[in-house]
Parts: structure tokens; sequence; C-alpha cells
């Protein structure tokens, strides 16, 4: 992906994403260019994917779900002001899964 834009590589790498919604290699891949962009949803997909794959232990689990929820209490308003006010939000493995919209 050398000599692409952000917005070009980013594009690439969510359509990656796109075509292997079960799969969790994609979003890792944009999960570490994410962190090399300094950006903290890098590190919210990687957690995420963690705590999906049923592999950790107790106290692994009970960590990452902590470092999760400290991810999206601090981000999680900028990651979807696009959405509009009265939009809540659910992430699954990095990304938006599900929307509760207010009926107004």
């Amino acid at each position: 992906m050398t000599g692409r834009g952000f917005e070009e590589t980013r594009a690439l790498l969510l359509r990656d994403v796109i075509d292997a919604t079960d799969d969790d290699a994609p979003r890792l891949v944009m999960a570490d260019w994410l962190s090399e962009q300094d950006d903290p949803r890098g590190e919210l997909i990687i957690h995420q994917c963690r705590l999906a794959s049923g592999t950790l232990t107790l106290s692994d689990r009970l960590e990452t779900k902590h470092r999760i929820k400290r991810l999206l209490e601090q981000n999680q308003s900028s990651w979807t002001e696009n959405l509009g006010r009265n939009v809540s939000a659910r992430f699954k493995r990095g990304f938006v899964e599900e929307l509760e919209l207010d009926a107004e």
C-alpha cells in the first residue's frame, strides 16, 4: 500500500473487512495500520477480536473488557459523530455492529 493516501488506504482496508465479515484477519490488518497512524480504534479492534475468539483466560477476559470499556468511553463519541444525533452504536470486533435510533 506504499504511495497511497490515507483515505484510499483506509477505504481498501475497510473493503477487505466488508468482503470477509466473519474473518478477523482483515480486521487485524486494519488494526495494525490504524495503530501505525496512532488511531486508538486499532487497539479496540484487536481487543474486541481477542475477546470474541473465546480463548482468553478469565483474568485476561476481565482485563480486556476493562480496556475496551475505557477505549469506548474515551473515543466512541468521535467514532460515531457522523451517525447523527440520537443514535447509539454498539461495536463488535472493532466495528459498528448495531445502531439504536431515536424515533425523532
